[in-house]
């Protein structure tokens, strides 16, 4: 049987009966109103667990944005500069790390990932357009460890991040770290023609546990020569002292001061109380060894 149109039309709002009026109408239930209670506390309850969830989440994620900072933070680490020489295939620069409490840390030689390990000019150009030089208080962005072979110190560094130079260091603090000089440091090496215990044969090396030091001798000779195992005109530079009771003739690699002695020219020159870098190179494969080297004076 069909309805007809107006009997399937809705009531209008004035045929709706009001709310009121429909409440009463509803028969009454033993406990509505506790249960209306129990599903507002019910409310309040899952309201509070929402806003402590998002808390936690929040707070968790402030607290991984923390560790990534810290990250990033400790990546950036803070060295003296003690030691900027050349090499071949670029320039090799060490130093000390300087910790926020003002102590000194481990001995810290930046490198690459080149077959060489060195770094370029561009490289250690620093973040107002100036190379690094010693006594540089420096801030580098360091990657992974790289020890090889004795040089134990090698860490990578980032490529693409400037060097920031903060500030000087004053030589006279670097007392605590000197070498107390009562043995010889790498006392397993030979006499190369022109030096004196500068060669430390490679099987050797093994017994090397550091490759960087820093000495103050009581005096030192720098010698400039033409070595005849150099052109003509090409001069040499190397530095003799003694050192825990042991004789040393080094090649001098500082890259300023060695620079400086050959425009200076042939002869002798005495120094008293240098502070001086010394260091053990990478291993020289033609001669199956590695050199002591003076890869930073200060004078």
């Amino acid at each position: 049987m069909e309805r007809s149109e107006s009997e399937c039309q809705l009531p209008s709002l004035r045929q709706m009966p009001s709310q009121k009026h429909a409440l009463a109408r509803l028969p009454r239930l033993e406990g509505l109103s506790r249960c209306s209670h129990l599903a507002k506390n019910l409310k309040r309850i899952l309201s509070l667990f929402i806003r402590l969830t998002c808390a936690e989440v929040y707070c968790n994620y402030l607290k991984l944005c923390a560790f990534f900072w810290a990250l990033e933070y400790m990546a950036v680490r803070r060295i003296v500069c003690l030691a900027n020489s050349y090499k071949f295939g670029g320039l090799c620069v060490a130093g000390i790390e300087l910790m926020p409490n003002g102590s000194f840390g481990q001995w810290i030689r930046p490198v690459t990932n080149r077959s060489s390990r060195a770094i370029n000019h561009f490289e250690q150009t620093c973040t107002d357009g100036t190379p690094s030089r010693l006594l540089d208080i420096l801030d580098i962005d360091f990657g992974d460890a790289l020890p090889e072979n004795h040089q134990s110190e090698n860490i990578l560094i980032k490529s693409g991040k400037k060097w920031k130079k903060i500030g000087r260091f004053p030589p006279a603090n670097l007392a605590p770290i000197l070498h107390d000089g009562s043995e010889p440091f790498w006392p397993y090496a030979k006499s190369t023609a022109s030096g004196q215990n500068d060669e430390i044969p490679a099987d050797k090396l093994p017994y090397v546990k550091f490759s960087l030091a820093l000495i103050r001798p009581a005096r030192a000779m720098v010698r400039v020569f033409q070595s005849r195992y150099k052109q003509k005109g090409k001069l040499d530079v190397r530095v003799r002292f003694e050192w825990g009771g042991e004789p040393n003739n080094l090649k001098l690699t500082d890259l300023q001061k060695s620079s400086g002695f050959q425009n200076v020219g042939s002869g002798e020159y005495s120094l008293k109380n240098p502070t001086m870098c010394v260091s053990v190179g990478e291993i020289f494969i033609p001669q199956n060894a590695a050199y002591k080297l003076v890869a930073g004076l200060i004078v």
